[in-house]
């Protein structure tokens, strides 16, 4: 069975979800009326009870600096604090104060300068001031090497395309005002300091120079839930920190409970039945890849409205798309392509899929297409770039439309004479980079190019492969990290022009100049290098039981302490 019939088994539903999900838009979050500096209204008297959340992936790493998975993130986010904080609110990401109540640069945006909450405490009873604030981030420096940032997990975040550190040194000030001294002009250093790797830890129940210990050390912040403990493989649970400095947290406790990969099948049935049940009352973000992969149909029955189910879409902060290896598939090759894919078929193939087609989501500042030649689903085109370049075995075809079965592109491919071949390879336990190249051989075949799909541990040489970028923080210079030749784990891509744009979004302090750089980012990629074709986004989804309310939309993290139950 090939494997676009077996996409078409398994999928049978896909068009009918696809109308579903497009009336549903973002659900917005109707119990919590109001939010001052995260202090929030609600609008109704909120019961506690003990939150129990389903999640699928193990947590091994409870340390800022070095975890790398969503169950992870959902306990550090609660048991510790960022300076600064991200939300949604009027249809935008927003950057709000924190612990941090306010942030202001020096006029060579040089030095940014932080006034510190007062009368906050970390779990241990140790306050919260601007020494804290210094020894945090000076164990960054001790922690990581910036000779070798991918070492540790998010070592990359706190560099320049240099490779120096974007902060040269922290200054305590007073008790409750830190300065931090740049290197460099870093202007979405305030955006940074939203994400969980910049959390601050208590000095005196974190090692200084060494990553916190799962099994020996506890984790120590002033978040809205103390770290309570772990059960390898089993629990972890948290409970509401009653000294918190915002509005308390209304549950009792919060149990993230693991449900065991030994079988996938059984362990996404027991999660769904669990779910229905109302035995747990959230799944983490991984629940939704496994039920695509193994349970479709429950899938589509879940986004339909599965009963007592909440699902809350999310704005969309990742792309999914397939690389191109430069001097293995040149220019001409690569633009060629990306006019032979059929994209409209690849959000049929893929559920939970929407449209892709920059580097910069819509979620993010300054995602902006207009009027950049973005390529489409167009057959004579691409066929037409190959015969202009006079590729290699095009003398005599001609750059039509035709695309019926026996046509003179296919029957390159056909006679085993391709105008190239390639390799594509993706990750089969991922049913986004799973399902997304299918279409590929038989596209390709139109415009006379071989195309394998190979798992990533076939060992086949690739030239293609299939990948994802998630935003971690709201700002866009976060993603262009894959697209400067300093700072690419992508083998020989270097593009100065494309460097030197990335360079200067990174230093430019006008807003509307810094606009201008990413759009002129955007569509360089898009229309001159061309070295990814972008298939899609997934759906940024949050699954809970309906009597859960009280959400607020965090982008880029999973937030418990304003949920409650009714």
């Amino acid at each position: 069975m090939t494997e676009k019939a077996s996409s078409k088994r398994r999928f049978p539903n896909i068009k009918e979800f696809k109308k579903t999900i497009a009336v549903g838009g973002l659900i917005a979050s109707l119990a919590i009326v109001g939010i001052i500096s995260g202090i929030f209204i609600f609008s109704e008297t909120p019961k506690g009870g003990i939150l129990k959340v389903g999640i699928t992936q193990s947590i091994e790493e409870i340390d800022p600096l070095i975890y790398s998975r969503f169950s992870e993130e959902i306990v550090i986010n609660h048991v510790t604090e960022t300076l600064f904080d991200n939300i949604y609110i009027d249809g935008k990401s927003q950057t709000l104060p924190n612990l941090a109540l306010d942030g202001n640069w020096s006029s060579d945006y040089l030095n940014f300068t932080c006034t510190l909450r007062k009368n906050v405490m970390f779990h241990d009873g140790t306050p919260f001031n601007a020494v804290a604030v210094k020894w945090n981030f000076d164990r960054i420096t001790q922690i990581i090497d910036p000779s070798d940032p991918y070492m540790y997990w998010w070592g990359y975040l706190f560099l320049l395309p240099d490779g120096r550190w974007i902060v040269n040194k922290t200054l305590v000030l007073d008790s409750y005002t830190v300065k931090f001294v740049l290197n460099d002009v870093f202007v979405p250093f305030r955006e940074l300091l939203t994400h969980t790797t910049t959390s601050i830890l208590s000095p005196t129940s974190t090692p200084a120079d060494k990553t916190l210990n799962i099994h020996t050390d506890n984790l120590v912040g002033t978040g809205s839930f103390t770290y309570d403990g772990y059960e390898p493989d089993v629990n972890m649970s948290l409970s509401p920190n009653q000294n918190f400095w915002g509005t308390k947290p209304k549950m009792d406790k919060v149990i993230l409970t693991f449900y065991s990969p030994t079988n996938f099948t059984n362990r996404i049935n027991i999660l769904w039945n669990a779910l229905l049940a109302g035995e747990i009352h959230m799944v983490d973000r991984e629940f939704i890849k496994d039920l695509i992969r193994f349970y479709p149909d429950r899938y589509i029955e879940l986004i339909k409205g599965a009963p007592g189910i909440t699902v809350q879409e999310k704005p969309t902060i990742s792309y999914y798309y397939v690389f191109f290896y430069p001097k293995l598939v040149n220019s001409t090759m690569r633009k060629a392509i990306s006019y032979a894919i059929n994209y409209s078929n690849i959000l049929e193939i893929v559920p939970n899929s929407i449209t892709a087609r920059s580097p910069i989501p819509e979620g993010i500042p300054y995602s902006n297409t207009t009027g950049i030649d973005i390529a489409y689903y167009n057959i004579s085109k691409a066929r037409q770039i190959l015969i202009d370049e006079g590729w290699p075995g095009t003398a005599g075809l001609t750059a039509n439309d035709n695309i019926t079965a026996g046509n003179e592109w296919e029957q390159l491919v056909t006679n085993e004479s391709p105008l190239a071949r390639y390799n594509l390879s993706y990750y089969p336990w991922n049913p986004y980079t799973e399902l997304s190249p299918i279409p590929f051989p038989d596209n390709l075949k139109q415009i006379g190019v071989n195309v394998s799909c190979q798992p990533i541990w076939s060992g086949a040489p690739a030239q293609l492969e299939t990948l994802m970028w998630m935003y971690d923080y709201n700002d866009p210079h976060n993603g262009m990290l894959d697209y400067h030749s300093k700072w690419t784990l992508w083998t020989d891509f270097n593009v100065s022009a494309l460097d030197e744009l990335i360079e200067e979004g990174i230093k430019e302090t006008n807003s509307t100049l810094r606009k201008g750089i990413y759009y002129n980012i955007q569509k360089l990629i898009i229309e001159e290098i061309c070295p990814i074709i972008f298939t899609f986004s997934a759906r940024n989804l949050d699954i809970y039981v309906s009597n859960l309310i009280g959400w607020q939309i965090f982008p880029f993290k999973i937030v418990f302490k304003t949920v409650y139950f009714v």
